[in-house]
């Protein structure tokens, strides 16, 4: 059983998982991380994307679809193995999840339009608007 020195004093790890709320990060610009973090860091945060969520840590990731789906750098290719998302673009246009129902004559998306893909299937929802 492995030991752990929390803030709340010594625990093991599932104890203190019992006890802890999930946490929710939200990156709003992936090439802030990917261009500005070291190869250190670099692994560290892949490691945190991998293995965040057994220890209830989740991210929302935004940014440029050609450094999620065409970069070359660990956090890209970690990135494109997720299996579910949101696309604000047309499905065909992105190469960051894998979609087995792509329509390559699609249309433009309409405002507050997106693409909840979840597992290969890509399907249209509506987004909130932002209040004023």
């Amino acid at each position: 059983m492995a030991l752990a020195l929390f803030c709340c004093g010594l625990t093991t790890t599932a104890e203190f998982l019992k006890d802890s709320r999930p946490v929710l990060t939200v990156i709003g610009d992936l090439d802030v991380i990917v261009n500005g973090i070291s190869s250190d860091l670099e692994t560290d945060f892949v490691n945190l994307l991998e293995n965040g969520p057994r220890f209830g840590i989740y991210f929302i990731i935004a940014g440029n679809t050609s450094t999620m789906g065409r970069g070359y750098s660990k956090v890209s290719d970690t990135i494109k193995k997720q299996k579910s998302g949101i696309a604000l673009c047309k499905v065909s246009d992105q190469t960051v999840i894998d979609v087995s129902n792509k329509n390559y004559k699609e249309p433009n998306l309409l405002p507050f339009e997106a693409y909840y893909i979840r597992n290969g299937i890509a399907e249209k929802i509506k987004v909130v608007k932002p209040a004023k």
